[in-house]
């Protein structure tokens, strides 16, 4: 049970970004990625297994901040709490 909750948790960090969430982008150059990128991917890695294979099988992908950082955490919070229907509700409030 808990794996397939694991999986199901990851398998939603690898889904495509709603706009209630950061945007991935597609084989970010060095500059734009953050300066922690390859570290974080390598400690996730090295923690779960599901994780592993995606970071593996997406090699060039990154999230993208959509400006201040606190608000991009504030609805990624959010996002992964509601559908994403009702966040984008919310931040249009």
């Amino acid at each position: 049970m808990a794996t397939a909750r694991k999986a199901a948790s990851a398998a939603s960090v690898a889904a495509p970004a709603a706009p209630a969430v950061p945007a991935v982008v597609a084989a970010p150059s060095d500059a734009t990625k953050p300066a922690f990128w390859a570290e974080a991917c390598a400690q996730l890695a090295k923690k779960d297994r599901v994780l592993k294979r995606l970071i593996a099988e997406f090699p060039g992908q990154c999230l993208e901040s959509r400006g201040d950082p606190f608000v991009t955490l504030a609805r990624s919070v959010v996002g992964q709490q509601i559908s994403v229907k009702a966040a984008q509700a919310v931040w249009d409030r």
